[in-house]
């Protein structure tokens, strides 16, 4: 699991310095950008429907639209979503397992 989450990490920094982001603005965009964009466009096709893809667009808008504060929120974002990775320690799943599991692993099958 190390090595799977030390890949990811590493093609995050990569894509980051490519694109002159943070790391967080990076994981961000991917987790809460682009994934949930492929599963509305899924919904879409499968559904027969071209409404739920305007509206997760539109509902971006409002979170970058104030760009100047994209880092800020990104970051905020982040830590939340590293505090619900880490609740799984209650469990008995490390971070890193909760990481690749739900971060990479379930990604995968849907």
């Amino acid at each position: 699991m190390n090595s799977i989450l030390t890949f990811v990490n590493n093609t995050f920094g990569y894509i980051s310095k490519r694109l002159n982001l943070t790391y967080n603005e990076v994981n961000i965009i991917t987790y809460y950008g682009f994934m949930p964009l492929a599963y509305s466009i899924l919904l879409d096709s499968i559904f027969g429907v071209h409404f739920i893809v305007p509206i997760f667009i539109i509902a971006a808008l409002f979170f970058v639209v104030p760009f100047n504060k994209f880092s800020e929120r990104s970051d905020k974002l982040f830590n939340l979503s590293v505090k619900f990775l880490e609740q799984f320690g209650k469990l008995g799943i490390s971070y890193i397992q909760a990481s690749v599991v739900i971060c990479v692993i379930v990604p995968l099958f849907f």
